[in-house]
């Protein structure tokens, strides 16, 4: 419902509407102060733009035309950085700080400044790189007609300040501290001290800025929730006089820090230490209760010890002769937690190379005096630096000079213009893998001896026991199976304890379980897994087995440096059966198990081999399988997906189907679970990718882009070598990964997150893209959602039912805002009637897929310049 319906409805009264929207102004002007005082942040400009729709709307609904101007006029100039990605100077940053102070003037006062309710506009408008300059003219246009209200009398209080520093050089400058080249450290953390307006917590702000912490004193719960929503902090730190409300504050908090791309942290200062109030202040979500503190300088240093992880910061060298966009890169990685440094002459890279010392170099292709394949070579006859990787992020499309870079030494490409998240996920995952290379070779100058001596102990690598449980699949065991244990809160624990400490928590694990596994085969299973091979006992003696290493694991302390860790974990056991044709579809089926371990008390499930007659009915659909495979009885089906603003890419679902040797036509719902269980998956879900990718080469050949959404077992995806064998097919036919999304489905990617990370990794480099289809909110989706590089979600069906109640829609409003706040892109499945595409789009989804739209089909001549919703 729009402002004007809801005020005409009744819903919301007008004095109640004119203070929550100077409330709002009011936020806005402190952050454009804030960011005039510590530095601009591009990702900062953009907020604040996009939060002026809403409060536009509202303005518009309430007939205040002169501040309707005025926001426009706003949002207009916030429109000129996004356009160039260059930051506001201090002329620009004064203009915005003028306009609202102008706006707040022009809005009616009234007497309900601290609002317990919360009223929400409009939805997002749809999200992009940045939004056009007439995006919110558009909405007042198309808005209903305004409401006239009588001006109230103007009682605009004073607004506190908090703090006194002076404003900071030119922060669109390259010698701003905020760009990682001036005297600020890297290491600030921006801070958000939840307070009063005392000046005893001025002084503490002041001697928290001096310990490098970018400080804001707020004293109101609600504009900390709200300032959180827009500009994220580091550190929440809430003093004594709000410590009887940690709880509404840790509930207020929750939603926001589980969709954080970083992690927050909360502390609070108190003059209590008893066992209960430590208790409370643990279930409210904070990391640290700070007792009686001796001033702000031991405040700092016990915030610090928050974020020692143990790992360093990834370090990205920028070289880029154009400055806004080295400035868009550096604003990219800096707001994903990395530390960057930017080079604008080429003559200054190697200099910089041993005073920085970085994880990867992000290179620009064409710079004067030299380019860069001519610094690749330097920087490969550095002996430090031969491993280092370097990633060419260019336009440019000339295969010959892409070769020569490649023999220059260089690692990767990234085609411009590139999403952030995209360039993100790239720069990380490099990284993460150079790092990863580069402690296996600092374990390898160890000495052989000691590799050596863990694979006569029974502890070897993934691939030997993959190769011995195919033997005995092979040799038909009727009995043995295999153990899996799984640490629960892996994402957690990487997050807290650093990879180094992670890493080592591994290898401790591994030495408790070699005594209890004896002369089985152990082995280390993705992260926070480990497997165990029998080869003789049988199912009841096997989860026996099982039991006994679980305890052991959950009873273990591990002593990580100077901190102890307890990790709760879950057993899947599964014993050898007839249905397994590999290795492959045993360990499927046993993580699946220790997955369904989750909703048992005991924390261990046995799995269950099909029934014979159930087997022989699964064998039999195999074969008919491998046989369609052969002479033509597997085909594609494909069907558009719309998006909802209109536009004429071209998007389509491929879809399985397999006509049986009885004439039966069946879905890929009805195959896919046998072809899983009996290891065929791989086969097929190559065949599929084939199909698709050939569709696609044909349709470039004829000028036309297209995309194709392709489902993917994660039993294939974590197949050995898939990822080369993917970007062989690609290549081999020329066509672009941007060309593909790869679909897995919500429940699989939660079971098989550890393996997935490693395939979506190596692939996203590519430009492939990944979606989760049936989504719905549950307990484990966060961490699913933070580990993988996710560009699409598709919704389960229920919420594309003609008529959803008032909760389900609730839950999808929710759903939607919380995937474009992660820049992911939503669809609506399954939508057969008006009604439930209505549903959908009232609530912000940005593609509608479904018979309403087309029933599948085989051609691919859908008008998508005439979709119209």
């Amino acid at each position: 419902m729009s402002v004007a319906a809801a005020l005409e409805a009744g819903q919301i009264a007008a004095e109640d509407l004119a203070p929550v929207l100077r409330h709002r102004c009011r936020l806005l002007e402190r952050r454009v102060r804030r960011a005039r005082r510590t530095g601009w942040d591009i990702n900062a400009v953009a907020q604040i733009r996009e939060e002026l729709g809403p409060l536009v709307h509202g303005l518009h609904a309430l007939g205040r035309s002169p501040a309707v101007d005025t926001a426009l006029l706003l949002a207009e100039s916030l429109a000129r950085p996004l356009e160039k990605q260059d930051l506001p100077d201090p002329i620009l940053g004064a203009r915005f700080s003028a306009l609202l102070e102008t706006l707040i003037d022009q809005l009616p006062a009234g007497g309900h400044d601290e609002l317990e309710r919360s009223l929400v506009m409009l939805p997002h408008p749809p999200r992009g790189e940045a939004l056009p300059l007439g995006f919110w003219r558009r909405w007042v246009a198309d808005a209903a007609p305004p409401r006239c209200v009588p001006a109230m009398p103007m009682n605009r209080p004073p607004i506190p300040t908090s703090g006194t520093r002076p404003p900071p050089a030119d922060a669109s400058t390259l010698e701003s501290p905020r760009f990682g080249n001036g005297s600020l450290p890297m290491t600030a953390l921006r801070l958000y001290l939840l307070s009063d307006e005392s000046r005893e917590a001025e002084t503490l702000a002041e001697q928290l800025r001096s310990r490098q912490f970018e400080v804001d004193v707020l004293s109101d719960i609600d504009e900390l929730v709200e300032l959180m929503g827009a500009l994220p902090a580091d550190v929440v730190l809430v003093d004594r006089m709000h410590a009887a409300s940690i709880e509404r504050i840790g509930n207020a908090m929750k939603p926001i820090r589980m969709r954080a791309n970083q992690p927050i942290r909360m502390a609070l200062i108190t003059d209590t230490d008893d066992v209960m109030a430590r208790l409370s202040a643990r279930r409210a979500g904070m990391d640290a209760v700070l007792v009686r503190p001796h001033g702000g300088i031991d405040v700092a240093n016990r915030l610090r010890d928050l974020f020692s992880t143990g790992e360093p910061v990834y370090r990205v060298l920028i070289v880029e002769d154009d400055r806004a966009q080295a400035l868009f890169a550096e604003g990219v990685l800096r707001n994903a937690g990395m530390d960057t440094r930017i080079v604008l002459d080429a003559l200054d890279v190697l200099p910089t190379l041993d005073t920085f010392e970085p994880d990867l170099i992000l290179m620009d292709f064409h710079m004067p005096v030299a380019n860069g394949i001519e610094l690749t070579a330097l920087i490969r006859e550095r002996e430090a630096f031969m491993h280092t990787p370097i990633v060419f992020l260019t336009g440019e499309q000339d295969e010959e000079v892409r070769f020569n870079a490649i023999d220059a030494g260089g690692d990767d490409f990234l085609a411009k213009p590139i999403r952030p998240k995209h360039l993100i996920a790239s720069v990380q995952g490099r990284i993460r893998r150079y790092r990863d290379v580069q402690q296996i070779r600092d374990r390898e100058s160890d000495g052989a001896a000691a590799v050596a001596s863990s694979v006569d102990s029974g502890i070897v690598e993934r691939g030997r026991m993959m190769a011995r449980i195919d033997q005995l699949i092979t040799e038909g065991r009727a009995r043995g199976g295999v153990v899996f244990l799984e640490m629960e809160t892996i994402a957690k624990l990487r997050e807290r304890l650093g990879l180094g400490q992670f890493e080592r928590l591994h290898v401790e694990a591994l030495d408790l379980l070699k005594p209890l596994a004896g002369e089985r085969m152990l082995c280390r299973f993705a992260d926070g897994g480990f497997l165990v091979l029998d080869a003789s006992l049988d199912p009841d003696e096997l989860l026996m087995l099982g039991v006994q290493l679980r305890e052991a694991l959950v009873a273990h302390e591990f002593r990580l440096g100077d901190q102890s860790v307890i990790t709760p974990a879950v057993a899947g056991v599964a014993p050898l059966a007839e249905e397994f044709t590999d290795a492959g579809a045993l360990l499927n089926a046993v993580e699946k198990t220790a997955h369904n371990a989750r909703k048992r008390p005991d924390r261990i499930d046995l799995y269950r081999p099909l029934a014979a007659e159930e087997a022989l009915r699964q064998k039999a659909l195999i074969d008919d399988m491998r046989e369609a495979m052969s002479d033509g009885r597997l085909s594609l089906l494909y069907q558009p997906i719309v998006a909802v603003a209109g536009g004429e890419a071209s998007r389509y679902q491929a879809l399985l189907r397999l006509d049986t040797s009885s004439g039966k036509r069946m879905t890929a719902a009805e195959v896919i679970p046998a072809a899983e269980r009996s290891g065929f998956i791989v086969e097929i879900d190559r065949w599929v990718l084939r199909e698709s990718i050939a569709k696609i080469a044909k349709a470039r050949e004829r000028g036309a882009a297209m995309t194709l959404f392709v489902t993917q077992s994660p039993y294939t995806l974590a197949h050995g070598g898939h990822a080369e064998w993917l970007r062989n097919e690609l290549r081999a036919l020329d066509v672009p990964g941007g060309s593909l999304v790869l679909e897995m489905r919500l429940s699989d990617a939660s079971v098989h997150t550890g393996t997935l990370r490693e395939f979506c990794s190596a692939m996203v480099a590519d430009g492939v893209q990944f979606c989760l289809s049936q989504f719905e909110p549950g307990p484990e989706v966060e961490s699913t959602m933070e580990q993988l590089p996710l560009s699409l979600i598709k919704l389960a069906g229920k919420y594309s039912t003609g008529a959803p109640s008032s909760a389900v829609r609730d839950e999808l409003k929710v759903i939607i805002d919380r995937a474009h706040r992660r820049s992911l892109e939503v669809i609506g499945h399954g939508v057969e009637d008006p009604q439930a595409a209505a549903t959908l789009w009232m609530s912000g989804v940005d593609f509608v897929q479904g018979n309403l739209v087309q029933q599948a089909a085989d051609a691919l001549d859908f008008d998508f310049n005439q979709a119209i919703l």
